[in-house]
């Protein structure tokens, strides 16, 4: 799984700078937004679990540069009100928690398309699928569909797995705007 987290920050910094604005759409324990705090302008971190911005708050409380919201994902567009570089999304549950929480394609999806309309030209978002679960997989089928559809002059998506172990969560898609 290292492996695939690795990737995940290669790919995010081909895409940001200091002077980026940058959306996790799925806070969970907070360590992308820490991640994207210490290398952009400013990060706005969704997640849904109050206890989730909690952690998240206390292991990034040295950065003044993060919004957080106590909303899901799919309301990115009510409170992101300018072009943005990247957003990041984690699928799945969060960890040592209520595995009964977790994200789904209906607002996913929503999700996704705010923040394409968001991102800057060449710009990116960086889904990562955790399908190790029931409703993991489900949501992965459906996304996967959902993105092979996705108009080709809009974008161009990559998919990046291991290919010697397909059903080893998790994977990355990268959508990158044209």
């Amino acid at each position: 799984m290292s492996v695939i987290l690795d990737l995940s920050k290669l790919l995010i910094n081909r895409y940001i700078n200091k002077s980026s604005i940058v959306i996790d759409a799925t806070c969970g324990n907070g360590y992308d937004t820490n991640y994207l705090a210490s290398k952009v302008k400013k990060v706005y971190s969704f997640d849904i679990q109050e206890q989730a911005l909690e952690i998240a708050k206390k292991r990034n409380k040295e950065f003044d540069n993060i919004v957080y919201f106590n909303y899901g994902h799919e309301y990115i567009n009510k409170y992101v009100n300018e072009k943005v570089d990247l957003c990041v999304f984690n699928l799945g549950y969060l960890p040592n928690s209520d595995k009964s929480i977790t994200t789904n394609f209906i607002t996913t999806k929503e999700a996704i398309e705010h923040s394409f309309n968001l991102l800057n030209k060449s710009k990116a978002i960086i889904i990562t699928v955790y399908h190790g679960h029931e409703k993991g997989r489900v949501e992965a089928i459906s996304l996967s569909k959902y993105l092979f559809a996705i108009d080709k002059n809009k974008a161009d998506i990559f998919e990046h797995k291991l290919i010697n172990k397909p059903n080893t969560p998790p994977y990355i898609y990268e959508i990158i705007k044209r």
